[in-house]
């Protein structure tokens, strides 16, 4: 079970009583979620995301080897859900998690000698790319 952005993993989460990480790239919300999630582990793995907006979901087919987009309705109220047979980390990871890198985790390069890698790069093996 997942969502694409923190502020709707959180609610969901809440409600779930459990921890509901967040698949895409997210806004910088989600950066939150990258302290808590480890991706690699979804790998191979069938996922489900749900939004509130099918523009969510554009993108998250090609991160499966199969998916399949319905509409659920829970107590009246109708949402997206994408289900997601083997999640394809790979992928993922260059689309999603390089652009991640890129757009929030990019070390200026006079600061780069004063500071460690950060995590989010180190765990993903990814090396931010200047715009």
């Amino acid at each position: 079970l997942t969502t694409p952005s923190y502020a709707k993993s959180a609610l969901l989460g809440f409600h779930d009583r459990s921890h509901v990480p967040v698949l895409g790239p997210g806004s910088y919300h989600a950066r939150q979620d990258d302290l808590i999630s480890d991706l690699r582990t979804l790998a191979g793995r069938d996922v489900m995301i749900v939004t509130d907006d099918p523009k969510d979901l554009q993108d998250a087919p090609a991160w499966f080897a199969r998916s399949e987009l319905k509409t659920l309705t829970v107590h009246g109220v109708s949402f997206p859900v994408l289900f997601g047979q083997g999640f394809n980390y790979a992928v993922y990871r260059e689309q999603v998690l390089q652009l991640v890198a890129n757009r929030y985790y990019r070390t200026p390069a006079w600061l780069q000698r004063l500071v460690a890698p950060n995590d989010f790069c180190t765990r993903y093996d990814l090396r931010p790319r200047a715009p």
